[in-house]
């Protein structure tokens, strides 16, 4: 799922910035880079301390979490 989201991401800034430039009389004609910074909540830090040697159960994590990722997209510009 995050795969598609990706390439959805990506493919939306395309059009976009073909959008952008189409006035200008320009097109996209490559990429220079694509640049992902990936925001993972962190999680909560337990103390050994505050676990008793006899609690030894398995974490439970909730099944929601929250990941954001901000595609960053530089293109080549060239004449139509």
């Amino acid at each position: 799922m995050q795969d598609d989201l990706l390439s959805k991401a990506v493919l939306n800034a395309q059009s976009r910035a073909g959008k952008a430039i189409d006035p200008l009389g320009q097109k996209i004609i490559g990429v220079k880079m694509v640049s992902l910074s990936e925001f993972n909540m962190p999680p909560v830090p337990m103390y050994y301390g505050a676990m008793s040697m006899a609690d030894k159960s398995t974490p439970v994590f909730a099944a929601n979490q929250q990941v954001t990722t901000t595609v960053d997209v530089t293109f080549l510009m060239g004449d139509k």
